[in-house]
């Protein structure tokens, strides 16, 4: 049976099934800020992950004992089995794409559909002004009262009562943070910002009423873990019989006898798996000159990524030419200004960024395109325009990147803060700029720092070095 990704109707029905509840999620808060919100603000990332509103059951182990859980329609046997096994909280860990954020938004709709008070907190946002104490506060209303503010007793009531169930998603995109809370400025360090975080989260360790499911790439500090009771879950790969099962689901028997041999180590991850599929049915439409761009027999995590961006990217290109009236301008913000940017965020181990950080991008790239990038006549009527435009980074934020093709999403945490829809999108943006400098014969992109793994091993398979062998 298809699981079908929670409309705002469908939770505002689950909200109100249950009005003799001191106090219950909000409709606001769990279908608007959630629901609505998530998926108007990530645009690119929604189509991808719910495609056919679609959520694959995954298998999760523990780290330490080897015991298996299955997240699929019953998530409350899940929930139960953990506290069955001596665990109240557990860390899901996996690489990008692996389901995490998938997976606690499809335990949120369930917890719902219980009438369970289940609370997602994106921790990308995470900072001074959107601490887990006032995410908290935001998802609760006092039915019956006309309070707006809800007071420390009652918030010590609902914490200490209340069966609650916490969906921290995303501890290893916690950023840094520069920015005034109040009128009192802040200044932390990504390192600042994940100790404040473990001595807030500290505060629920003990509470036999809360749950937490906190989720992380691979690189989660053990300090959470053992401090705080916490079981370490792996997302397992999704197995060879279920990515056959669903390719045959997906893809038409033209495409599946286009297919040469699968990649099936790499299509045990979800989102690799719908990438690959998306990315096989629009080539098979193609003829060869519109190929170009395209990278051949994709079996790599980096191929596959960079073919699903070149379709994005061509069908918003296609979609808006006639309305920018200047294909030059499309190339120009896909090809070199998004990826310049994502190369700065990513370069300083980011993933949310300010308007002023954008403005310094923005600026600093005016530069290179008037020195090294002008040879490469990289110029258009749209791209003076949006230079000479003194509106010109609201404009690409709010109108190009945010609202219209779903880019960025817009942080509640602080003032015009933004972070890229997915980590492998910041990434394969960042390499697009580490490929655009080697055509340019720039050294300097190599010596100026060394590149995180994860980054050379995308760069690697872009280019597809893993597919070139050397001589006898």
């Amino acid at each position: 049976m298809t699981n079908r990704f929670p409309t705002e109707e469908d939770i505002l029905k689950k909200v109100k099934k249950k009005t003799t509840e001191k106090h219950i999620l909000t409709a606001e808060n769990a279908s608007s800020e959630y629901i609505t919100k998530w998926k108007k603000n990530n645009l690119i990332r929604y189509e991808l992950l719910y495609e056919d509103n679609e959520y694959i059951p995954m298998t999760v182990k523990d780290a330490n004992n080897g015991d298996v859980y299955v997240i699929e329609d019953g998530t409350e046997d899940f929930l139960s089995q953990l506290k069955t096994r001596g665990y109240n909280h557990a860390v899901l860990t996996g690489d990008g794409g692996m389901g995490k954020t998938t997976t606690v938004l499809h335990i949120l709709d369930k917890c719902l559909g219980k009438c369970k008070q289940a609370i997602y907190i994106p921790l990308n946002d995470y900072s001074p002004a959107k601490t887990l104490q006032k995410s908290i506060k935001a998802a609760f209303r006092i039915i019956g009262s006309n309070d707006s503010v809800l007071t420390m007793k009652k918030f010590d009531d609902l914490i200490n009562n209340d069966d609650i169930i916490l969906l921290l998603d995303g501890f290893n995109e916690i950023s840094d943070f520069d920015g005034d809370v109040d009128g009192e400025r802040f200044i932390r360090s990504k390192y600042d910002n994940e100790q404040a975080f473990f001595k807030e989260i500290a505060m629920f360790y003990d509470k036999k009423n809360i749950q937490i499911l906190l989720t992380s790439r691979n690189d989660v500090n053990n300090y959470i873990i053992n401090a705080g009771g916490f079981t370490k879950l792996q997302f397992e790969p999704i197995t060879k019989q279920r990515i056959d099962k669903w390719l045959s689901d997906h893809l038409s028997d033209n495409d599946i006898s286009s297919l040469s041999e699968m990649p099936c180590d790499v299509l045990g991850n979800p989102m690799l798996l719908k990438m690959y599929a998306v990315g096989v049915r629009e080539q098979r439409l193609l003829n060869n000159s519109q190929k170009d761009g395209f990278l051949d027999k994709p079996n790599t995590a980096g191929e596959i990524i960079w073919n699903y961006m070149e379709h994005q990217i061509r069908k918003s290109i296609n979609q808006y030419e006639e309305r920018d009236k200047d294909r030059g301008f499309s190339i120009f913000l896909f090809r070199h200004l998004v990826p310049y940017i994502a190369y700065r965020v990513e370069k300083k181990d980011g993933f949310s960024f300010t308007y002023d950080d954008v403005v310094e991008y923005v600026d600093a790239f005016e530069s290179q395109i008037k020195d090294s990038y002008k040879k490469h006549k990289l110029r258009s009527h749209a791209i003076t325009v949006f230079f000479d435009n003194p509106d010109r980074e609201r404009y690409l934020l709010d109108d190009i990147c945010v609202n219209r093709y779903g880019l960025l999403e817009r942080l509640s945490g602080g003032e015009d803060t933004f972070a890229f829809t997915h980590q492998h999108f910041r990434d394969v943006f960042s390499v697009t700029h580490i490929k655009n400098q080697m055509k340019l014969n720039d050294k300097n992109v190599f010596t100026e720092r060394v590149f995180p793994f994860h980054i050379t091993r995308m760069l690697l398979e872009i280019l597809q070095e893993h597919k070139y062998l050397p001589r006898s």
